[in-house]
């Protein structure tokens, strides 16, 4: 583990032009010493490194102390596992194998919503395969299940009122970049090695509130589908919503980037001195003229 995160940071710094924004309210959310909530992080997924280069961002004691700190991450099955030398590689970097194709009722999901149950790290890809469009696609219906069965049934059915119920703190990340890094070839295989020097904007969410949609399914007043597709659709707006913070981002950061290119001519993209990005921790998210007019009815 502490060498694969080894590997993603020098990435991050010698590989390409990496702008982390907002992630100090994440990281005092890991690190919390009296957190009691598990976490779950949802991601886009643009290229078949997403995970774990994407969390090379990430600082060095993460993968020092990984008993909480250490994301546990769904993959695919056929390429995760595909023998026992690579699956015993992916088990040790705490990949959970999901067999694409077999619907939201799997053992993935079952040990996913197991896993937050004793307060670890789970993130997820809810787009369930990689997406170089851009725009999100439709998410699958697994996250939204893996917060259903978190909650329990329904008061009425013998579950846990509200109060007593501490849900997952969820956050979404959004990413713009790594598509270009791996770009796949027509045939959907990806490159053996990334295209080195290209910028790379990563944006950390605020945790999503589902305390209402959570509250209406113990209640009875909707049923577990119903909230599943909610709940799945809450994060798909999170995301999309996020999704135009990182676009803002990576138009100033491009604009950065071409002041370094000229300034610095060849490797201009590595910044050791800095670890290779640059953050803007206390960046203003959502400007007061966002736009949220894009709906899922919508697409």
């Amino acid at each position: 583990m502490f060498g694969v995160g080894a590997v993603s940071k020098t990435f991050m710094t010698f590989g390409a032009y990496t702008g982390v924004h907002n992630m100090n309210p994440f990281l005092k959310i890991l690190y919390d010493p009296h957190r009691t909530r598990p976490i779950l992080t949802v991601t886009n997924h643009t290229s078949t490194a997403d995970d774990p280069l994407l969390w090379g961002a990430l600082p060095w004691k993460c993968y020092l102390q990984p008993t909480k700190t250490i994301r546990y991450a769904l993959g695919a099955q056929e390429l995760c596992y595909p023998n026992k030398p690579v699956g015993a590689f992916f088990r040790c970097g705490q990949i959970v194998p999901v067999i694409r194709g077999n619907g939201i009722y799997q053992p993935a999901i079952d040990k996913s919503v197991d896993l937050l149950k004793s307060g670890r790290w789970v993130h997820i890809f809810p787009e369930g395969k990689i997406n170089q469009t851009d725009h999100l696609i439709r998410l699958k219906w697994g996250v939204g299940r893996v917060l259903t069965e978190y909650g329990g049934p329904p008061i009425a059915e013998g579950g846990k009122p509200m109060h007593e119920l501490e849900m997952p703190i969820v956050i979404p990340i959004y990413h713009l970049g790594m598509e270009d890094i791996l770009r796949l070839f027509p045939d959907n295989s990806s490159p053996l090695f990334p295209k080195l020097g290209m910028p790379l904007t990563i944006v950390f969410g605020e945790p999503i509130d589902f305390g209402t949609l959570m509250q209406e399914y113990k209640e009875g007043k909707i049923q577990e589908v119903e909230a599943r597709i909610k709940m799945t659709e809450r994060i798909y707006e999170a995301m999309d919503e996020l999704k135009q913070v990182a676009l803002r981002l990576q138009k100033e950061q491009a604009d950065r980037a071409e002041m370094d290119r000229i300034q610095k001519g060849r490797w201009w993209w590595i910044q050791p001195a800095g670890w290779g990005w640059w953050r803007s921790p206390d960046i203003e998210l959502y400007p007061k003229h966002r736009d949220t007019s894009v709906k899922i009815e919508e697409l």
